[in-house]
């Protein structure tokens, strides 16, 4: 079917207004990301009790600066409880031995058994609150492959404050490692999530950094929640929205994750996050299928304009994707000026996330489509199959048709 020139100088235009909209996005999740936090002073009084659960598998790159980092916080009282499987499992060795050299007390190490109707991480952060002190207000989680700073866990609860807020969160920035394409390209990929996890009414918890007051965990019954499922931070978020709660992006706990990246690993890492999102966020999934199908349509289009010598409707409609790069540009910025105020030097390009902007769209629309064929994921050597939300198998040695995954 042939398309007339009216026709692409109309959706042209369409899209040249969506691209100003999602540049006004981008500067918004800027300029949130470049607010500075209140400064606190390292000794207050009456601060609550929190218990940082820290779920563990593996040893990432920078570990034990991980390790460090949380047992340094400037926050008191809290505790951490490093959680890993059992004796076998590499973490355990380096936890042992740093544990050993400290003499804070504040830090424990806890072995929680192998899983059986849940996702690992799950059953080790339950295992975990059998094992808070009593007098614990706030529960915050921690990812071990999230690179923390010393004042953390104090922006991270602090928005709690409010009776209003049901949970925070931050979220991660993926910097590649050793310059790689794939790693490059992942990064890109997962940053087009941060204006979600922002949004003040849409927003979602990330299990890597948040936190929420034991007592509105315990009522809304998290545990029971996360008995029989695999996705953490998304059952508490539909906890959380369904009682009327809002959650709080805390852009300090943006926090940055450095670890090597392979082509094989950036298909696999994002086709499993899209397979839990359709399962656990079927509207989320339906939306981003939506958004991406839209991108496509207009990137054919301009590339038809051109074939046409259309050139004014060929720009209109390729600027979609130009003025997003631009805005991929805006926030990457952003996050490396966040990053570099809380001691992290970031090595990253910020033209790149422009570059990336066409091949995310297919990278995405290719995991939407993967996503449709299984229930089946690898995470960390161990196979899931989701049932539904609340009801997952668990496979400890994975299916020969679903290859295994390092990154969580």
């Amino acid at each position: 079917m042939e398309v007339g020139p009216v026709v692409l100088l109309l959706t042209g235009v369409a899209a040249f207004v969506l691209a100003l909209l999602n540049l006004q996005r981008s500067h918004w999740l800027a300029g949130i990301l470049r607010t500075s936090e209140p400064c606190h002073s390292t000794v207050e009084a009456n601060l609550p009790t929190v218990s940082v659960l820290a779920p563990c598998r593996g040893v990432e790159a920078h570990f034990e600066e991980y390790v460090g980092a949380l047992l340094a916080q400037e926050y008191a009282p809290y505790a951490v409880l490093f959680l890993v499987e059992s004796t076998e499992d590499p973490a355990w060795p380096v936890l042992y031995r740093l544990l050993a050299h400290t003499k804070d007390p504040c830090a424990s190490l806890v072995l929680t058994g192998r899983a059986a109707g849940c996702s690992q991480k799950i059953h080790n952060l339950l295992v975990g609150l059998e094992h808070i002190a009593p007098e614990t207000s706030i529960l915050a989680f921690v990812d071990s492959d999230a690179q923390v700073h010393r004042d953390w866990l104090r922006t991270l609860v602090a928005p709690l404050d409010d009776a209003t807020v049901g949970a925070t969160s931050g979220y991660r920035w993926y910097v590649p490692g050793s310059g790689g394409l794939a790693g490059s390209l992942r990064s890109a990929w997962n940053a087009a999530t941060l204006s979600l996890m922002a949004h003040p009414r849409y927003g979602l918890t990330w299990g890597g950094s948040s936190a929420i007051r034991r007592q509105v965990f315990d009522k809304l019954r998290i545990r029971d929640t996360w008995v029989r499922g695999l996705s953490d931070d998304l059952l508490l978020t539909q906890a959380v929205r369904a009682d009327g709660l809002s959650i709080a992006f805390v852009a300090a706990c943006l926090v940055p994750t450095v670890e090597p990246c392979t082509w094989r690993q950036l298909l696999e890492w994002t086709t499993r996050q899209t397979t839990i999102v359709r399962v656990y966020a079927l509207r989320a999934w339906s939306l981003g299928l939506l958004v991406h199908l839209i991108s496509l349509t207009l990137g054919l289009l301009g590339v038809y304009a051109v074939t046409l010598r259309q050139g004014f409707a060929a720009s209109l409609l390729l600027s979609y994707w130009v003025i997003g790069g631009l805005g991929n540009v805006m926030v990457c910025r952003a996050a490396r000026q966040r990053l570099a105020a809380h001691g992290f030097s970031m090595r990253q390009h910020a033209w790149a996330q422009a570059i990336w902007t066409p091949v995310v769209t297919a990278l995405a629309l290719l995991n939407l489509a993967l996503s449709l064929t299984t229930r089946t994921i690898t995470w960390r050597g161990v196979s899931y199959t989701m049932l539904s939300p609340e009801h997952v198998i668990v496979h400890h040695k994975p299916p020969l048709h679903t290859p295994s995954s390092q990154a969580p």
